[in-house]
């Protein structure tokens, strides 16, 4: 019998995020790749955080949830509304309408796989610059890094409110708590 591993706190799911970004995205250059590795990133990220946000996480190991399901289950047990990571479900869909192209499509249509990448890098870029390079999928890669690392940051912030419902925190005290970002906590 093999012992269940305990969930992970909210910095070490942070921090295998980030590792799994490293080695996965980094360096990326065509279009499949970076759009099927993403969308794992980000079904694994969602895996790790129903784990360690229910009570009795070895229920979910050999569950057989679709992406679609472990997405909305993701969203259903964030104690904190989307707000102004909203973008980051339209995104998520997005991304999802591509991998479902390539995966099911023997020729996908070019135009629409398009329109998704431009509205992917657009909806980052008026969030955070998307630079490095001209090339169409390492643009891509950026976005969906930026993405990964937000939606990365979020969950680690939820996870850690579930973990401590009683203390009262805001989720920027948490945030700061957690070291994400530099900022003095609200007042």
């Amino acid at each position: 019998m093999t012992v269940p591993k305990p969930p992970l706190s909210p910095l070490d799911f942070h921090a295998k995020q980030a590792k799994l970004f490293s080695d996965h995205l980094d360096g990326l250059r065509d279009d499949s790749t970076v759009v099927l590795k993403a969308h794992l990133l980000i079904e694994e990220m969602c895996r790790d955080f129903c784990s360690g946000a229910v009570a009795n996480p070895a229920h979910l190991r050999n569950a057989r949830f679709s992406f679609n399901h472990v997405v909305k289950l993701t969203r259903a047990l964030c104690p904190m509304e989307s707000g102004n990571f909203e973008y980051i479900w339209t995104v998520i869909s997005q991304l999802t309408a591509m991998r479902n192209q390539l995966a099911h499509e023997l020729e996908p249509d070019g135009l629409t796989f398009e329109s998704h990448r431009i509205s992917i890098i657009d909806s980052v870029s008026r969030r955070q610059a998307v630079g490095g390079s001209d090339e169409p999928a390492e643009r891509l890669a950026g976005a969906l890094s930026f993405v990964l690392g937000a939606l990365s940051a979020w969950l680690a912030v939820s996870m850690a409110m579930l973990r401590d419902k009683e203390s009262g925190l805001s989720p920027s005290e948490h945030v700061h708590e957690l070291g994400l970002l530099s900022l003095p906590p609200d007042q």
